[in-house]
């Protein structure tokens, strides 16, 4: 888990790095999420073991929650270059489209339906919840 997570973050530093709008780096998160079920209706590693979080052993519930924070404070890195957002309000923002954009694959992956996640995400994006 801790490699998976590590390798993760260092392919979102890339993205980060080589896009140039927040639109763009957007999609590209967005992007890893729907390729992920578009590889065998697969999720993400730390999506599943969330969902599991009781019955893992403390470590990996630790690494875990490192997932979703590392998660939460990339997208919070990529909000904060658009817009004059409080660090409070970008934050919270973060937090939210880290659950929705992770919710939309958990809810595509039990339909086995990619159409469905990208239906959710492109709602998201015209609702202005994902730049």
């Amino acid at each position: 888990m801790r490699r998976y997570i590590d390798r993760y973050e260092r392919y979102l530093d890339e993205v980060l790095n080589d896009a140039t709008d927040r639109t763009t780096v957007m999609r590209r998160y967005t992007d890893v999420f729907r390729d992920t079920l578009l590889n065998g209706n697969r999720m993400c590693l730390a999506g599943m073991l969330a969902a599991e979080r009781n019955d893992l052993p403390a470590e990996v519930r630790t690494e875990v929650v490192r997932w979703g924070e590392m998660n939460e404070r990339w997208i919070a890195r990529v909000l904060a270059s658009g817009e004059g957002d409080a660090p409070e309000e970008i934050r919270r923002r973060a937090k939210a489209i880290f659950a929705a954009v992770s919710g939309a694959q958990m809810i595509a992956h039990g339909r086995d339906e990619v159409a469905h996640y990208t239906d959710v995400i492109a709602a998201y994006r015209e609702s202005g919840l994902i730049p």
